[in-house]
């Protein structure tokens, strides 16, 4: 007698909810499961994440996980809840995060992911590394695994009827595992839309409006370059004042003051300004205040403590970025914010001219881990190319190691050159939503030395058609050390960091790594798992 026919796949409704299965609690409809070993998965505290599930791998080979089916519901108010992703097939994922506390006794087991669905009609096993993530477990780390519906769904997966997702090691090969999950979910990243301001971009904000708090001036719009279009100017006279934004009804204002505390997690107040004009006390500090609640509480920075760290310079356009959260822990009531201001410091600032655009208070969108750009695992991303500069050579994919399978392959000869990924023309990577935790990492390996011994080894990002670089020693990591010929080491380099040095990590095009330049002859090297990510 053949096996039960799969149950057909019903159309979606087209409506998308995304599934909680797993965050600090169980859902009583996917219980924690281990398949055949006999343990009992439970919750366990994380110092930094409160409760997670933690599951265990004992001497018997089994599969842990979480399942919807009727067999392994115990709670009493459970029920066997197979899951319909088909709406949300092209842009939702299944992820979690995991973290190994003890390796297997097969420390190199690999490290599967399994989801089943129709009773287990269909089903699909991936190689943690095949996540978007392209990573695999290391011992004591938090680590975010993301796999794509779409992928799932080309493999063979029914995403209408999905009731069994594992994470565990290969069967056979798990004895004296333990490990904990956290955030499983299947969603697309919802769809929530968080509070904006705009102070000014190209017009005044009516509700808004400029504002010289004391010196009697009346600040302007005046067109400034192509780029900027209209720009907010203002002028400081003999009279000691402080100019920028105010919504107080008693200055002009709709009185309607921001509440920006559900931007405490990731949003930030930014603003553009160039002087064309320094003050008569030419090392005035440059400073940004902002008030709430009719002045109730305020906090005053110099602009030099921004995400960029830097001071404005005569004649150029610079970016300043204050993290919402910087300015609540400073005491500001950001539920309440009326006043924005920019200026030199009281009483230094006269003759000073200077201009404010692309002022407001966001967050960046908040996209699905989905956006986070793998550069190489396995093979390069679309619209990027492994690429060397100036050489002529075409770098290759070869295979490595069993942990790092197909890798890119970098090799320099007798002319001077820096390699790297290139995207396409028109193609850039908008990093902006992960720079609170956001990190460039790969990890790099060196078959061949260059033949000058001096040559240093440097990490270089560009943005914008190379119209903003940063570059590093490999050494300047977060990891500290240099490359040592036949190991794979991971390089990691932040975001927030590689903003502060001047790189506009809203349009990156190019990530390059390589020797000295006019120094590399000789070097052959391997690239794996470069991603632009939250760690």
């Amino acid at each position: 007698m053949q096996g039960a026919a799969p149950a057909p796949t019903p159309p979606s409704d087209g409506t998308v909810t995304p599934l909680t299965i797993f965050d600090s609690s169980f859902n009583p409809n996917w219980p924690a499961w281990d398949c055949c070993g006999g343990t009992t998965p439970g919750l366990v505290e994380d110092a930094d994440r409160g409760n997670v599930v933690e599951f265990s791998v004992g001497a018997e080979p089994t599969v842990n996980g979480f399942i919807s089916r009727d067999a392994f519901i115990t709670d009493e108010n459970g029920e066997a809840s197979p899951y319909d992703a088909s709406a949300m097939l092209e842009d939702g994922y299944v992820t979690f995060d995991m973290q190994v506390t003890s390796l297997p006794a097969t420390p190199d087991a690999p490290w599967l992911f399994k989801i089943e669905s129709d009773e287990g009609a269909t089903a699909v096993e991936l190689n943690l590394s095949d996540s978007t993530e392209g990573v695999s477990p290391v011992a004591g780390e938090w680590q975010t695994y993301t796999f794509p519906l779409q992928t799932l769904a080309d493999a063979g997966l029914n995403v209408s009827l999905i009731d069994v997702i594992m994470i565990f090691p290969a069967w056979g090969q798990g004895e004296g595992a333990v490990y904990r999950v956290d955030n499983v979910e299947i969603t697309n990243g919802g769809t929530t839309t968080l509070p904006s301001l705009t102070l000014f971009t190209d017009e005044t904000n009516l509700d808004w409006p400029l504002w010289d708090c004391c010196g009697g001036s009346t600040p302007v719009e005046v067109v400034d370059d192509e780029e900027h279009g209209v720009t907010a100017e203002f002028s400081i006279g003999a009279t000691p004042t402080v100019m920028g934004f105010i919504n107080r009804t008693s200055s002009g204002g709709s009185g309607s003051q921001f509440d920006a505390s559900a931007l405490v997690d990731d949003g930030m107040l930014q603003f553009e300004m160039k002087i064309t004009s320094l003050p008569s006390t030419p090392d005035a500090p440059w400073l940004l205040k902002v008030e709430s609640n009719e002045g109730a509480t305020a906090v005053e920075v110099n602009l030099n403590t921004s995400s960029e760290g830097v001071d404005p310079v005569a004649g150029e356009w610079q970016t300043y970025t204050f993290p919402i959260s910087t300015l609540l822990n400073a005491g500001l009531d950001v539920s309440a914010i009326d006043v924005i201001m920019i200026f030199p410091a009281w009483g230094q600032g006269e003759g000073a001219v200077y201009r404010v655009d692309n002022a407001r208070i966001y967050a960046p969108e908040q996209e699905s881990a989905a956006s986070e750009l793998t550069l190489f695992a396995e093979n390069v991303a679309d619209q990027w190319s492994i690429w060397d500069c100036c050489a002529g050579s075409t770098p290759t994919v070869e295979t490595d190691d069993e942990t790092h399978g197909s890798v890119a392959e970098f090799q320099i000869g007798s002319t001077a050159t820096v390699m790297g990924f290139l995207a396409d023309d028109g193609v850039s990577f908008d990093a902006s939503h992960l720079l609170s935790e956001g990190v460039v990492r790969f990890e790099m390996k060196i078959v061949s030395n260059a033949s000058n011994q001096d040559a240093q080894w440097l990490f270089k990002i560009e943005s914008n058609d190379a119209g903003q670089a940063v570059e590093l020693a490999l050494s300047a990591s977060q990891e500290g050390v240099e490359p040592v010929v036949g190991e794979w080491q991971t390089y990691t380099y932040t975001l927030a960091d590689l903003l502060s040095a001047g790189l506009d990590i809203s349009a990156i095009d190019v990530v390059m790594v390589f020797p000295s330049w006019g120094m590399g002859e000789g070097a052959v090297y391997r690239i794996d798992n470069a991603v632009i990510a939250n760690p």
